[in-house]
């Protein structure tokens, strides 16, 4: 992310063309129906062999269908839409990557495909000259040559600012880099657990959890790391290319061993819970426990990981325990940390919610260490009323899940769950834990 030049004007680094072409130049199909010169429903983009290409770095569409209709809309009205970007690149031949507009162009041949219908009608059902109206609208076409990736990545970067261009796409953008290269090829490893982390379909489309692992790799192998435990591309691009070596590799496999045995220690102390849920029309169904937001960094991805470079000199048994403890509580009272979140009464609201800064989560720490060492000290139950946290499991509630089932009219459980918080045995904690140790669960981490 370059800065704007002070006191020196800088030299232009890019050459700019602009032309216009009309959308049968770009959407024409071959005798067969194919694409011809631009498909934007390639699977994976690299493959494509075609005159215009939309780079990896590019978001899918996801726009809804009113937005699709009302750009479909303006070209028949002959409305100006925004200039498509293009840069000009030789491989075998010459061929240009879309840097912005690729979503319109996508939209756009996803309807002369048949792909919606556009006042009532696909394109095939329009007559001949509604078809030829929609095939000749004029595009603005700006083409950019001589520019760097880094020239052009930027500018995607740039064209994007005012609108809704999401973390998750500024590092796909910037995947060459060293730390964000690790992260995606970190999901994609075999010890990695896509059920805690919510990876198991992460790819180009779905990389909403990429800004998660690349503020933990970023942390784990950064001097001073609790300082960039954050999902934020602006607080992060600094830090981006630092070297990912075999000690730094080392540090993120530790870590993913402590946090995954932290996990799976508190499902083997209370299994996943099922209740029995009545229907509408009265029929008993079975609902399980959904997972915790383990993967992300404003919850207890960055919380675990603060307490475990803050508090180097703690044991690791006693950090393990602490989380296994609150991530059961948690699970079992829905107005501890989910609902009412009165684990947090009386920090500002930022804190109280799961901002993903650092010093919000630092305060959320700080809470739970303290509310933690109130059972060392024997006065949680004191600590907790003045406080005015729920945290013990109230025997008439009948459901663990935060998520409510608007046509259930009664819920039962059906798994009775072990106690939580004081009463949870340490002596069974410390069994488990030691069963699962660190040192002798996931290895082969990159």
């Amino acid at each position: 992310m370059s800065h704007i030049a002070e006191d020196t004007i800088p030299e232009a680094l890019i050459n700019r063309r602009i032309f216009t072409r009309s959308l049968y130049e770009i959407l024409e199909k071959d005798e067969a129906g194919a694409a011809k010169y631009f498909n934007s429903t390639l699977e994976n983009r690299t493959d494509s062999t075609l005159l215009y290409r939309i780079p990896d770095h590019q978001r899918w569409p996801q726009w809804a269908k009113q937005k699709l209709c009302k750009l479909v809309d303006s070209v028949f009205k002959n409305f100006t839409i925004q200039c498509i970007i293009l840069s000009k690149h030789y491989d075998t031949r010459e061929y240009f990557d879309f840097e912005d507009g690729q979503t319109r162009l996508s939209i756009l041949q996803d309807y002369y495909n048949d792909g919606f219908t556009y006042c009532g009608h696909l394109f095939s059902e329009l007559t001949g000259k509604q078809q030829h109206r929609f095939e000749n609208y004029q595009l603005t076409i700006e083409e950019l040559s001589g520019a760097s990736d880094g020239d052009i990545h930027e500018m995607f970067e740039r064209c994007q600012e005012g609108s809704t261009l999401k973390n998750c796409d500024k590092f796909w953008n910037r995947k060459e880099l060293a730390s964000v290269n690790f992260a995606c090829q970190l999901i994609r490893s075999a010890p990695w657990r896509h059920e805690y982390m919510g990876t198991r379909t992460f790819s180009s489309k779905k990389r909403q959890r990429l800004p998660d692992v690349v503020g933990l790799v970023v942390a784990l192998v950064c001097e001073n790391g609790q300082n960039y435990i954050t999902s934020s591309f602006r607080k992060l691009y600094a830090k981006l290319n630092t070297s990912i070596d075999t000690e730094a590799m080392h540090k993120i496999h530790t870590f993913l061993q402590f946090y995954f045995t932290i996990i799976d220690t508190a499902y083997d102390v209370i299994p996943i819970m099922e209740t029995l849920h009545y229907n509408e029309g009265g029929n008993i169904k079975t609902k399980k426990e959904r997972r915790l937001k383990f993967w992300h960094i404003g919850e207890y991805l960055g919380m675990i990981l603060w307490d475990y470079l803050q508090y180097t000199d703690e044991a690791i048994m006693v950090k393990q325990a602490r989380w296994v403890q609150i991530i059961n509580i948690d699970r079992q009272v829905l107005d501890f940390m989910r609902g009412k979140k009165t684990i947090w009464n009386g920090l500002p609201r930022l804190i109280s919610g799961c901002d993903a800064t650092t010093a919000n989560i630092a305060s959320r720490v700080e809470r739970i260490r303290a509310f933690s060492a109130s059972e060392d000290m024997g006065n949680r139950d004191t600590y907790c009323e003045n406080s005015g946290i729920i945290w013990q499991v109230d025997d008439d509630s009948s459901d663990s899940d935060d998520d409510s089932n608007s046509g259930s009219s009664s819920a039962t459980t059906v798994m009775e769950p072990a106690p939580a918080g004081d009463n949870l045995e340490a002596a069974q904690l410390a069994s488990v834990i030691a069963v699962s140790t660190i040192e002798s669960t996931h290895d082969g981490l990159i």
